[in-house]
């Protein structure tokens, strides 16, 4: 993305109807194309439907600082604690 664009995208982001602010990143690089296979699309929903989407947001997590995450990681019960890693090989 040029860097003239990154102020509408932030102000994008902020029109948008998000519970929180969003912690906004933004670095520069000389490379023509760093993720050739990125698309961006808009969808009116993100969950599939069926029980997830009627899920109660209560009851979803805690956002936890990268502090708190590393100590969640050293004090969980390893009985019952599972670590899904969900990143692609971009991040």
């Amino acid at each position: 993305m040029p860097c003239h664009a990154v102020p509408c995208l932030r102000r994008f982001f902020a029109s948008a109807h998000a519970a929180e602010p969003i912690d906004f990143k933004t670095s520069t690089t000389d490379e023509p194309i760093l993720f050739p296979g990125l698309t961006i699309k808009q969808v009116s929903s993100i969950c599939g439907g069926g029980d997830i989407a009627n899920a109660p947001l209560e009851l979803g997590g805690k956002h936890l600082t990268p502090e708190e995450w590393h100590e969640a990681l050293k004090n969980r019960d390893t009985d019952n604690a599972v670590v899904l890693d969900c990143r692609n090989d971009y991040e």
